[in-house]
């Protein structure tokens, strides 16, 4: 069961990895139509959290601000979410995706989970919220995720598509999976 469990995160990990982005190089252009979707998720769906979304200049959606805990798009009980098009107009790829909710222990306790990733797409794509997107989206971005999402212009805008493969290919040797689990 442990090893399904490890292979599904993989999958969706791998999955939000491909999902989307743009060619080479950075993406710094404005998105017409797009929709940006996904699963928060520790193991366990991350229900009823607020969903956050920044671009690459630090812009926000209007009427979002996690400041003053003002979110546009939540989790459902399930853990999806959506950021439809029409609230992400005038944003710029690439993103920073970020959930703030909680989830629980094996010891049954609850605790914070604050997850993020990156994604460059001007068309839309499905980005997953895990520990491994987390991970990644550290080893891509070379910073903690907190302030990458506090200030994604020094970080976020200078993403880079094959920064993110070659951090996708760096978890999956330092996990160490058995053969064949990679190429989910």
């Amino acid at each position: 069961m442990k090893t399904y469990a490890i292979s599904a995160l993989i999958c969706g990990f791998v999955l939000t990895g491909c999902g989307g982005g743009g060619g080479g190089g950075s993406s710094s252009s404005s998105v017409s139509s797009l929709s940006i979707s996904g699963v928060a998720a520790t193991g366990a769906p991350i229900a009823n959290a607020p969903v956050y979304i920044k671009d690459s200049t630090g812009a926000e959606p209007k009427g979002q601000s996690e400041a003053e805990g003002k979110a546009l798009v939540t989790t459902d009980e399930n853990g999806l979410y959506a950021f439809p098009d029409d609230t992400l107009k005038g944003l710029q790829s690439p993103f920073i995706v970020r959930v703030a909710g909680n989830k629980v222990l094996d010891s049954g306790d609850d605790a914070t989970a604050i997850l993020h990733a990156v994604i460059a797409t001007t068309t839309g794509a499905r980005v997953n919220l895990t520990p491994l997107t987390e991970a990644v989206t550290i080893l891509t971005l070379g910073t903690d995720t907190a302030s990458a999402f506090a200030k994604p212009q020094d970080s976020v805008a200078i993403y880079k598509p094959q920064a993110a493969q070659d951090a996708n290919q760096a978890l999956l040797n330092a996990l160490k999976l058995p053969a064949g689990v990679s190429s989910i």
